[in-house]
């Protein structure tokens, strides 16, 4: 509970710093914030006597300054199905990254990478990773973007009530992110995190379509794909679970 206390309270912590850095920029500077932006979507259906009720809120905050980028993330989700709570899911991200190269094409960078997820139904209640490790950008322009990232590391993980173990083991993450401009107004991406360690690998998957509206604002359709390799004994069984949102993105700057 300290340890992921803590992880939170940095990642908060280093979000506000940069907040007020920013602000001490001049108007007419180029912006810092490109790539920011806040989702909101909530979809409440009814069927006779039957109704759900779907709520997601997602926020990217990017702060560039020369050579360091830094990125955090954070997601809520919140589901109910006919009154009955059938989804509570919510996570923070920090990233601090350093390039090596001023290549705006073709970037190699180090970075470090920080995480907290908790979700009370899937395999595992709560995971904490702490990594450090090298990304590259293989393409990047206008129409598209490819990047990987490879880091080693620690993860702690938390079963299910009613057992609540704790097991703290090293991991090995890789990322993939994908980005395709299809036209001037809709826009595709893929990213995906594979972490592998004991006692079970995980993967989670965002395919997102994003049409522009006007302006900074835009609609975005989104698939979360979670699964665990193996999940615990005591507690859920669930490996996979999938999800569908349809949310309203504002963009801080393009």
């Amino acid at each position: 509970m300290k340890v992921r206390n803590k992880l939170i309270a940095t990642l908060l912590a280093v979000t506000v710093v940069n907040v007020a850095l920013a602000a001490d920029k001049k108007k007419d500077a180029p912006s810092p914030w490109k790539g920011s932006k806040v989702s909101l979507g909530d979809i409440t259906t009814t069927t006779g006597k039957k109704s759900s009720t779907n709520i997601t809120f997602n926020s990217i905050l990017n702060y560039n300054l020369k050579r360091w980028t830094e990125t955090g993330q954070a997601s809520f989700q919140y589901g109910k199905n006919d009154g009955v709570l059938n989804k509570k899911q919510y996570s923070v991200q920090n990233q601090l990254q350093y390039s090596f190269n001023d290549n705006a094409k073709i970037d190699n960078y180090g970075y470090v990478k920080g995480s907290y997820q908790h979700d009370d139904f899937a395999a595992y209640q709560s995971q904490i990773v702490a990594m450090a490790g090298y990304g590259r950008d293989w393409i990047k322009n206008k129409t598209f973007q490819v990047t990987t990232q490879i880091a080693p590391g620690i993860r702690q993980l938390k079963e299910q009530s009613p057992s609540n173990k704790v097991s703290n083991n090293a991991a090995l993450q890789l990322s993939l992110l994908t980005t395709w401009q299809l036209t001037k107004y809709f826009s595709a991406s893929e990213s995906a995190d594979y972490t592998i360690g004991h006692p079970a690998n995980y993967l989670k998957s965002t395919t997102s379509l994003v049409s522009a509206l006007t302006g900074s604002l835009a609609l975005s359709v989104d698939f979360e794909f979670d699964y665990w390799s193996s999940p615990p004994k005591s507690g859920s069984q669930v490996t996979t679970s999938t999800s569908t949102s349809v949310s309203l993105v504002y963009s801080f700057s393009s």
